[in-house]
């Protein structure tokens, strides 16, 4: 059995591993709430843009190289990972979509180095092509321009068949479920908002389109609105994967703070088992002493 004072080093090691823990935790829980009001504002965003392109394909007979379905023989996969660790299950899930989804020639992007680590380690360093890593704030356009250009140039020159997203998708504080989203070519049965987190509804196909006048032309604002939305997509993805991650951590740390709680009332008990059976042993040697 442990002496007084290794038992009394191990409570104060866990007692200062919880308050750790639970400062974690008040930090992941507020940028949770900062990352929330982020996230259903860049839905909202989202949901114009899908609306556009939606009235902008419907009122035309154009067929932009961006919507052109084609045969995957090769496909290029970003995935969204975070930086840090302590998440619970986050980054492993993710990627194990991703590797479920992954096709024998294949690409990856990286973003976060949690998934290069995981993805490394599982042997395919290989098909790494490139790593990203934004910070939790609210990414803009310029930051992800270099991404989004090698995106489209390479879907353009036919190097990638299609483009597929792989993140985390936000159902609650709970629960978080690794999806993977097609954002080139753009197929609208693929991609539709959510409705339960966003004010939006999708107009139903009717047999007689609405003629709309855009300037200068149709083919004109296809062509540079998909991959403006291509970018608000990968920008709406990272918010949404950002808000379960802190969420994943917030929970994480909750359970390591009431395990060290319950851990430090464990060894409490031993400490005054300890103690009481050494007192016990001193009084029996006085009484038999005299």
């Amino acid at each position: 059995m442990s002496s007084l004072n290794e038992i009394r080093k191990r409570i104060n090691a866990v007692n200062n591993t919880s308050k750790i823990t639970q400062a974690m935790k008040l930090v992941a829980t507020a940028k949770v709430a900062r990352q929330k009001a982020d996230y259903l504002k860049i839905s909202n965003y989202i949901s114009g843009l899908y609306d556009l392109l939606i009235q902008l394909t419907r009122s035309t007979t154009y067929s932009s190289i961006f919507i052109s379905k084609r045969d995957a023989n090769k496909n290029l996969h970003i995935v969204i990972s975070s930086t840090l660790g302590l998440c619970g299950s986050y980054n492993i899930n993710v990627c194990k979509h991703l590797i479920n989804n992954l096709g024998p020639n294949d690409d990856i992007i990286v973003i976060g180095n949690k998934a290069s680590s995981y993805l490394q380690s599982r042997g395919l360093k290989e098909r790494i092509i490139a790593k990203y890593q934004f910070n939790d704030k609210f990414a803009s356009h310029i930051e992800l321009l270099p991404l989004t250009s090698y995106i489209i140039d390479n879907f353009i020159s036919i190097k990638y068949d299609k483009v597929f997203l792989s993140y985390t998708k936000y159902m609650n504080s709970l629960n978080f479920v690794p999806t993977t989203l097609q954002l080139l070519p753009l197929d609208f049965k693929l991609f539709k908002p959510d409705e339960k987190n966003i004010n939006y509804e999708i107009n139903e196909l009717n047999d007689n389109k609405q003629i709309i006048d855009f300037i200068p032309n149709h083919h004109g604002i296809i062509e540079s609105l998909i991959p403006f939305f291509t970018s608000s997509m990968i920008i709406a993805s990272l918010t949404e994967s950002h808000l379960c991650e802190f969420s994943s951590r917030r929970n994480a740390m909750d359970s390591a703070t009431e395990n060290a709680k319950e851990l430090i009332e464990n060894l409490k008990l031993e400490y005054n088992q300890v103690r009481q059976e050494k007192i016990t042993q001193e009084i029996n040697e006085i009484v038999a002493g005299s």
